[in-house]
């Protein structure tokens, strides 16, 4: 099995983070427009707002694949 790679935690993603140590899934929403974001980016791509609200969801989904983003 490959290794697992570490998350690098930063100031757009902390919140998820510390959702998943307390066992709860955690998403971005813009207080502007209230869109749902992930993954987390410093400003809503839908209205430009850079005020963001948390939102608990149900964990009700499957997970399909994930991916490790890093900006240039």
């Amino acid at each position: 099995m490959p290794h697992a790679v570490s998350p690098t935690v930063d100031r757009d993603d902390e919140f998820f983070w510390n959702g998943v140590k307390e066992g709860r899934l955690l998403v971005r929403r813009c207080a502007g427009c209230r869109r749902l974001q992930h993954p987390p980016s410093p400003m809503c791509p839908a209205c430009g707002s850079l005020e963001w609200d948390v939102q608990e969801l149900s964990g009700r989904g499957i997970l399909h694949s994930w991916i490790l983003s890093q900006h240039p």
